[in-house]
């Protein structure tokens, strides 16, 4: 029994060494306002700390689900934030999929697609075209349909690990919070 102990350790240590894929990383368009990380990072941490600051605005939630997803991908993949907190980085992971299962986004989807639909999403109400804002929510990473999605948008639930992971990381941005892994002179 000893023995199969070992093999199976050592299988399990080989498999712990496998490098993992790439992240999926979205570009934001400079239109948002949203296109640094740190910003984005800073946006959807307000965003995601209470329901009551997008509540009945959906055009601030659509911006905040964009960030999340974008910032989820850069703080993981931008030479920037190399020194960033492998702790909160899975964090920022997990709560992009957590949020995407609260809004019925397929947890498969590629961040881009998220990014850019949840902008179009916001310009188009920003500009009173629900229609637009309708259309962008048709794509088939939208599991719950357009209605239901914007209806979602419109009163987001509390994601609680999303609001944990976006303060952990606004936090280790500024400075204020830090958790393994951080360094002295990084942005994170």
């Amino acid at each position: 029994m000893p023995f199969r102990a070992a093999v199976l350790g050592t299988l399990l240590a080989l498999g712990a060494c496998a490098p993992s894929p790439p992240v999926d990383t979205a570009q934001m368009p400079p239109i948002s306002g949203l296109a640094d990380p740190a910003n984005a990072i800073q946006y959807s941490a307000w965003a995601f700390a209470s329901p009551t600051r997008t509540q009945g605005d959906p055009i601030s939630a659509a911006r905040a689900v964009a960030a999340m997803d974008f910032a989820a991908g850069a703080i993981n993949t931008t030479p920037s934030f190399q020194y960033a907190s492998p702790i909160i980085n899975d964090e920022m992971l997990q709560a992009r999929q957590a949020v995407r299962r609260a809004l019925g986004i397929a947890p498969n989807a590629r961040s881009q697609v998220v990014v850019t639909s949840m902008i179009g999403v916001s310009l188009a109400l920003a500009h009173g075209d629900r229609a637009a804002a309708l259309t962008n929510l048709s794509a088939p990473i939208y599991t719950l349909g357009p209605e239901q999605t914007l209806a979602l948008l419109t009163n987001m639930p509390f994601i609680h690990t999303a609001n944990v992971a976006t303060i952990e990381a606004e936090g280790s941005l500024n400075g204020t919070f830090c958790m393994l892994g951080c360094g002295g002179n990084s942005r994170l």
